[in-house]
């Protein structure tokens, strides 16, 4: 660390701590001379051991040639990452590989796991209950198919989430009205997300009213694909990491 300062003939002696959260301090250093004289001399540099980052996810990542790569980021890394991946990074051994990072306009279709979750105190309301391989992934549209041929439905889907004191809460995730006629040549329906859903259990419901139930099937999901772009000079492993814990330096002289 290099101090930057315009005071002339000082003399300090610097500490210099880091923390992981910005409330507890380790020294990793003190009593190191910080100086400048009229006369030249100078030392405004301040070493100190490296600090180790912690990471809440790690996973490999397989380069096997050499020169440009184009490696798609998958469900896991995405799933952990945080929404716009500003705590992605890509390491080797205890380093940093620098990237860049491609949005792009492909997107991947996710088949789903889906029942039927209605309640039989409420005979009017059509509820599935969806479950995706796991929480916190980016998705942005559910689509299904229905072969009932005429209707008319407002369609919420949402997922169920606990406060602080543990008490459960809807939240929702999106809305769209379907109306299929027999002459609609399509018989899929797409809903977009309006917000990234915490858990892996989500629910789609419609109200009935007087008209009988619809059938829906062949449920999916569409996430956007998102590629890092690095170059190596030969075949090696990388490592995703994700969610890093900074750590935070304070110089006291």
């Amino acid at each position: 660390m290099t101090l930057e300062t315009p005071a002339m003939n000082f003399i300090k002696a610097g500490r210099v701590e880091s923390s992981s959260d910005g409330k507890m301090w380790r020294i990793l250093g003190q009593g190191r001379p910080i100086f400048r004289q009229s006369y030249g001399a100078a030392n405004l540099k301040i070493s100190f051991p490296p600090t180790a980052a912690k990471w809440k996810f790690r996973k490999p990542m397989e380069i096997s040639g050499a020169g440009a790569q184009q490696v798609e980021l998958d469900l896991d890394v995405l799933a952990h990452a945080q929404p716009g991946l500003e705590d992605l990074r890509v390491m080797r051994g205890t380093n940093q590989v620098p990237y860049i990072l491609q949005h792009t306009s492909i997107s991947r279709s996710l088949a789903l796991t889906v029942q039927a979750a209605n309640n039989a105190k409420n005979p009017q309301l059509s509820r599935w209950l969806i479950k995706l391989p796991q929480a916190d992934l980016p998705l942005a549209r559910l689509a299904c198919v229905s072969p009932t041929p005429l209707f008319e439905r407002s369609l919420s889907l949402y997922e169920e989430l606990a406060d602080e004191r543990g008490d459960k809460y809807q939240h929702p995730l999106g809305n769209a009205t379907w109306t299929q006629t027999p002459d609609r040549k399509s018989k899929e329906f797409t809903l977009s997300l309006e917000a990234v859903p915490q858990s892996n259990t989500l629910f789609l419901e419609t109200e009935n009213g007087d008209n009988p139930p619809i059938g829906l099937e062949q449920f999916s999901a569409v996430y956007p694909v998102t590629r890092v772009l690095l170059r190596r000079k030969r075949a090696t492993t990388f490592f995703f990491t994700t969610a890093i814990r900074a750590f935070h330096h304070r110089v006291t002289i």
